[in-house]
C-alpha cells in the first residue's frame, strides 16, 4: 500500500463518514473498491465511459501523488487529458464534458465563496448631514487640479482568492456530468 493510496483512501472514507448510505455512500464504496484495484496493479476494465473517466482520474492522482485535499485543476486537467489520450480509443465528447462540468461546478462554488467573503457595503447613517458636502460655487476645479502638487498614485494590491479543490468535489462534478448526460440521452 503506497502513501498516495492511503491519502486518497482516507480522503474518500472521510467524505463517506459525512454522508448517509442513501446519499451516495454506495458511490464512494465503488470508488474505494476501484482505488484498491488500481493500487494493487489490477487493470480496471470498464465499459462505461464515465467509470473509465473516474478510474483515469484516480490513477492520475495515485501516479502523480496529488494531494486529494488541494488539487490544482489546471495541472490536473492537462495531465488528465494526456492520460486519457494515451489509453487508446477515447470518447472525447464524454471526457470533455466531464472536465467542462467539473470546471463549471467548481467555478460556481468559488464564485459563491467570493460573494460570501465580500463584506457588505455600509450605508450612510440616517442622521448623516450631506449639506456640508456641497460644491462651493466659487471653486474652479481646473485650477485646483492644475495648481496642486503631484500626488503619488499607489498601485492597488490585488490578491487572487483561492479555495482548495478536493478530489471528492471533482468526483461529484464527474457524477453530475454523468447525470446530465443521462438526461440528455
Amino acid at each position: 500500500m503506497s502513501e498516495a493510496y492511503e491519502t486518497v483512501l482516507n480522503h474518500l472514507l472521510f467524505h463517506k463518514s459525512l454522508i448517509s448510505e442513501t446519499d451516495g455512500g454506495g458511490r464512494i464504496t465503488r470508488y474505494v473498491t476501484m482505488l484498491g484495484e488500481i493500487d494493487q496493479g489490477m487493470h480496471v476494465a470498464l465499459r462505461d465511459p464515465f467509470e473509465k473517466a473516474v478510474a483515469a482520474a484516480f490513477e492520475l492522482v495515485l501516479e502523480k501523488e496529488f494531494d486529494p485535499w488541494d488539487l490544482d485543476l489546471a495541472q490536473f486537467t492537462r495531465m488528465y487529458l494526456e492520460k486519457v489520450q494515451q489509453g487508446g480509443p477515447v470518447n472525447f465528447v464524454t471526457a470533455g464534458k466531464l472536465i467542462f462540468m467539473a470546471w463549471s461546478i467548481l467555478k460556481l462554488q468559488s464564485d459563491s465563496l467570493l460573494v460570501s467573503a465580500t463584506p457588505p457595503l455600509e450605508e450612510a447613517p440616517a442622521d448623516w448631514d450631506f449639506a456640508g458636502l456641497q460644491e462651493p460655487e466659487d471653486l474652479d476645479f481646473n485650477q485646483a487640479v492644475l495648481g496642486a502638487g503631484r500626488v503619488p498614485i499607489d498601485e492597488a494590491i490585488r490578491r487572487e482568492g483561492r479555495r482548495p479543490v478536493t478530489l471528492m468535489e471533482l468526483m461529484d462534478a464527474f457524477d453530475e456530468a454523468r447525470r446530465d448526460a443521462e438526461v440528455q440521452l
